[in-house]
């Protein structure tokens, strides 16, 4: 489903289980920031925990990770120390680094990332030859250091952080909400439409363009994904009456992951 289709599904539910309430535009966004982060933080960590060999039975969670996962190949390092500015992805967009290959091993072997001080006791207690079998790396800044420092070639595959979904939109002359879905072409001002900032323009300012962002994941886990976000607007709004709205909220996910 489009953000302003899962918008109005939520607006449906929270108008029936709490009178007279609705969700802002302004307001679906903040909730569409913090659910995201709790829905993609709490399925990489099914992920990662899976691939360790931790949990069993979680094929529903490793195919929302899935798509995200790239191999970055050819990365040729210095002294251990591979610069992520060279990976395709920018460094804030890197959720996980989950294997390597090249110098360690001809197949991708799993690593672990850990802290520097995590990592320099790792060294010391495993010497030479075994952290090629037990790989680690460590970050600093946009560097990446892999353990032992005579790594010269490595084949990354990591996880890529999925762009924050965002709903962008406008007020039109009649003072109705109108919203962008992405990929929409420059928006035209009319006299007395106000942009999502609350500032009003006129027809000889300069064209808009939208700044919707669609979620990535597969329309299997958009219902799951509406949940979160009205789990997390009910808990925004802080009193006893919202309480059914976790309650509704938390069954359906549970309901879900139960399939």
């Amino acid at each position: 489903m489009t953000l302003h289709e899962l918008r109005s599904n939520l607006d449906v539910i929270i108008k029936k289980e709490v009178k007279g309430n609705r969700i802002s535009p302004d307001d679906f966004n903040r909730v569409l920031e913090s659910s995201w982060e709790a829905f993609f933080k709490r399925k990489l960590d099914i992920y990662l925990r899976s691939i360790n060999g931790q949990l069993k039975d979680a094929e529903h969670d490793l195919r929302y990770i899935d798509p995200y996962v790239m191999a970055n190949v050819g990365n040729a390092l210095a002294a251990g120390v591979l610069d992520l500015t060279t990976i395709e992805a920018n460094i804030i967009d890197i959720a996980a680094i989950i294997a390597v290959k090249g110098t360690y091993s001809a197949a991708y072997r799993k690593i672990d990332l850990v802290s520097p001080q995590v990592a320099m006791e790792v060294h010391h207690n495993l010497m030479g030859r075994r952290l090629t079998s037990f790989p680690v790396c460590y970050r600093i800044y946009t560097d990446l250091y892999f353990l032992p420092t005579d790594i010269t070639s490595v084949d990354v595959l990591y996880v890529k952080r999925p762009d924050v979904p965002f709903l962008d939109y406008y007020i039109d002359v009649n003072g109705e909400v109108q919203y962008f879905n992405e990929g929409d072409s420059d928006h035209v001002w009319a006299t007395g439409e106000y942009d999502s900032d609350g500032e009003v323009h006129t027809l000889y300012d300069d064209n808009y363009t939208p700044v919707t962002r669609e979620l990535d994941e597969d329309p299997y886990y958009h219902y799951e994904f509406m949940m979160e976000c009205l789990a997390q607007y009910a808990l925004s709004l802080g009193n006893e009456a919202c309480n059914c709205l976790v309650e509704y909220a938390e069954k359906k996910k549970e309901q879900i992951n139960s399939r």
